[in-house]
């Protein structure tokens, strides 16, 4: 299970995760164009074990444990679980190298042919960090915009430290995640104003609630999965 690791707090994961990864840069094509370029012999290249490990058991949590569990939220959240159910190392490629001339420490990539993620970082020993990175480009291929993509890891680092079971009150929060959610988001009008959507999700951030959104690109929440303090911010 590489979302669990042996650091004794959740939150310390996630904002160690935020800290050491350039969120700002995420969902930037690269520059330069790869169209025209051999496909790799294996689908996961130049990557070591230990990352080979992280990358299949990661690709395996995400088709058969989250988007099972993402599809019992309605609203938008069965179209999302079919997207990441469509996600598999059948037809993705994983690079574990060649990200730092882009500026950032992983990325996605669609635009020759067929879709390749880019993860560019030594493999921890618990692989917690290795792990997200890898799950934030698998939810970016999915159409998540960088408000799902923090709600989503946050979410998801909660559920797997409680075995799927979180108490009340011990969700964590996005912490410095807060930043590109209030940028990404599209602010919601009308009874709505004040709320910010992404793809899927729904965030009020001046009441601490997180919802699923009641349709893909939603005009207004559906489920509430989240109401808690540390999901409030005023620097929206």
């Amino acid at each position: 299970m590489p979302f669990v690791g042996s650091s004794p707090s959740l939150n310390a994961v996630l904002q160690t995760f935020l800290a050491k990864t350039p969120i700002k840069n995420k969902l930037k094509k690269p520059s330069t164009p790869t169209a025209g370029r051999a496909l790799p012999a294996t689908i996961i290249y130049n990557c070591n074990e230990a990352q080979q490990t992280v990358v299949k058991d990661t690709f395996s949590r995400v088709t058969t444990k989250y988007a099972p569990h993402i599809r019992t939220w309605g609203g938008a959240g069965p179209t999302l679980a079919n997207r990441l159910e469509q996600r598999t190392l059948a037809n993705t490629w994983v690079n574990c190298k060649d990200c730092f001339p882009y500026g950032s420490l992983s990325f996605e990539d669609a635009g020759d042919g067929y879709p390749e993620i880019r993860v560019c970082t030594p493999v921890p020993p618990s692989g917690v960090y290795y792990a997200h990175l890898l799950f934030q480009e698998i939810l970016v291929l999915a159409g998540a915009t960088l408000l799902d993509v923090v709600i989503l890891q946050t979410y998801f680092l909660s559920w797997d430290g409680h075995n799927g079971n979180v108490p009340a009150g011990q969700w964590s929060g996005p912490g410095d995640g807060f930043i590109p959610m209030c940028r990404a988001g599209r602010r919601l009008a009308g009874m709505y104003a004040g709320l910010l959507a992404g793809t899927y999700m729904v965030w009020d951030p001046a009441h601490g609630q997180v919802f699923v959104g009641k349709t893909v690109n939603p005009s207004e929440p559906g489920k509430e999965l989240i109401h808690q303090n540390n999901w409030t911010t005023t620097g929206c």
